[in-house]
């Protein structure tokens, strides 16, 4: 059998290397779009780990700053309150020392606390009837 030179039989030869040519292309364009992809992806993942570390440290920041606020707002209050305290000790060093015994009472007696003390304790001055003078 003899194989015909004609224009067909070239043209169909030509364009069976050309489809293995183009074929092996693809194949190594696919190869290629991977390797891209995978490259991409990385710079991405890279760039999430740069921005949740600056999260991180803008939130450590913030929060110090707060608490740094808050204690200084804090300081304030009880500056102030220290100022109320020493006022109203001035005006009425009795009232001052009522104050101060009820909010002793109040850190020292619980519910079912007992306690033995003397009928004359300074302790309990302000809870038993005013003695004349």
């Amino acid at each position: 059998m003899r194989v015909h030179r004609d224009g067909w039989s070239r043209w169909f030869g030509r364009m069976g290397f050309l489809f293995c040519v183009m074929g092996a292309m693809f194949v190594l364009s696919l190869k290629a779009d991977a390797g891209i992809k995978k490259y991409i992806k990385m710079q991405g993942e890279e760039e999430a780990v740069k921005i949740r570390a600056q999260t991180d440290k803008d939130k450590t920041i913030l929060l110090a700053d707060s608490y740094m606020e808050a204690e200084k707002t804090k300081g304030e209050g009880d500056a102030e309150a220290i100022k109320i305290y020493a006022q109203t000790y001035e005006k009425d060093p009795e009232f001052y020392s009522f104050v101060r015994t009820l909010e002793a009472y109040g850190n020292s007696l619980g519910e079912g606390t007992t306690l033995v003390l003397p009928g004359d304790s300074e302790f309990f001055k302000y809870l038993s009837p005013p003695t004349k003078k």
